[in-house]
């Protein structure tokens, strides 16, 4: 059996854990929404106490990739890569839409039909995927902008089950009856285990030194405020 340690930052909570032998054995999620960068140091802290006084040698330190928050996901990879080199593991990183949508197939144990993870981007587009109820990949991620065509071809075809932060945005929207809007489902570290365990047994690690979080869309800078902008010029 292996020991992970798992960091869930792209969406609005924070969460760490700790898994040996295939169990969860410490469990750290934020109730705060957006602070990351604070809370984080102090789950892995915690994590690394525990590690060190029960004498457990990790094997992976796995992330969960994006798409999301631009800054939780720099945040969670920077902090992941100092593990590895401090403790001398493995980098493995999943899919933010897979965990989603696995976390949505067994809470309402989906044995039929299409899940589709939508990850909140703004306005109304998402970052959003489709997989059948295997977990198999229908449609790669992508960002998109929600109307009432969404996934109509598919939808003819079968259920839907739109999840994550970014479902409620659909009901907005003109849709059949074949969409079944879910918008309960947060991705948590304790929820990444099955899927860490997937990636370490095939061998698929991350190049430490050169591993990039999976952003999607490159950042896009606001434009500063005529006041703050003033400031900065010194007018």
């Amino acid at each position: 059996m292996n020991n992970f340690i798992l960091i869930e930052t792209t969406a609005e909570i924070c969460s760490a854990a700790l898994a040996t032998d295939n169990q969860i054995v410490l469990n750290y999620i934020s109730s705060d929404t957006m602070n990351h960068a604070k809370l984080l140091p102090i789950y892995l802290k915690e994590i690394i106490d525990y590690v060190h006084t029960n004498n457990i040698s990790i094997d992976a330190v796995c992330i969960s990739e994006g798409p999301g928050s631009y800054t939780g996901l720099r945040i969670g990879c920077s902090t992941a890569k100092g593990l590895c080199y401090a403790l001398k593991c493995k980098l493995l990183s999943i899919s933010t839409l897979k965990l989603i949508a696995r976390i949505t197939k067994e809470k309402y144990n989906i044995t039929h039909g299409y899940i589709c993870p939508c990850i909140d981007a703004r306005r109304m587009e998402v970052y959003t995927s489709l997989y059948n109820n295997n977990l198999d990949e229908i449609l790669p991620a992508t960002a998109t902008i929600l109307n009432d065509e969404f996934l109509i071809q598919y939808s003819l075809k079968d259920i839907i089950y739109i999840c994550g932060n970014g479902a409620e945005k659909c009901n907005k929207l003109n849709l059949n009856n074949n969409y079944n809007i879910i918008t309960d489902i947060i991705p948590t570290a304790d929820k990444m285990l099955m899927l860490a365990t997937e990636e370490y047994n095939k061998s698929h690690f991350e190049d430490i030194a050169y591993y990039e979080p999976f952003y999607l869309k490159e950042f896009q800078a606001t434009t500063p405020s005529n006041k703050l902008f003033n400031l900065i010029n010194g007018k």
